[in-house]
């Protein structure tokens, strides 16, 4: 048999409950984009250019927690502008779509060629 004061715990957890698992979904929500709050600078140091492997996203930053800017799909030419090392230790392209003015970082990995990896084509700050 139900006393009021367990029913009133049963109430307590099923109205708290949802709510800390919200907590807890937002916060790490927050610390999946923590990465992507500062933008590395770029320059146009390359003068590569290439394709994606199949449709993939231009990104606000070099993380693939950051925002996309624009789906590419394999028949765009991106233009290569330069490439970072990130703190999880991959590399990515600031690159163009040709004929536009839509630019933004592109993963490595997405570009049919590896992406511009010279030395001499490195952003620096």
């Amino acid at each position: 048999m139900s006393t009021p004061s367990s029913i009133r715990r049963l109430v307590t957890a099923a109205v708290t409950l949802p709510l800390v698992a919200g907590g807890f979904i937002a916060l790490n929500a927050q610390s999946a984009s923590a990465d992507c709050g500062s933008h590395p600078a770029w320059q146009n140091r390359s003068s590569g250019a290439g394709k994606v492997i199949s449709s993939s996203p231009i990104r606000t930053g070099p993380y693939q927690s950051c925002d996309v800017v624009k789906q590419v799909d394999t028949s765009k030419d991106l233009f290569y502008h330069c490439w970072v090392q990130n703190s999880e230790g991959h590399k990515w392209t600031h690159v163009r779509i040709a004929n536009t003015t839509i630019e933004g970082w592109m993963y490595n990995g997405n570009l049919n060629d590896g992406g511009s990896v010279a030395a001499s084509s490195q952003c620096t700050a």
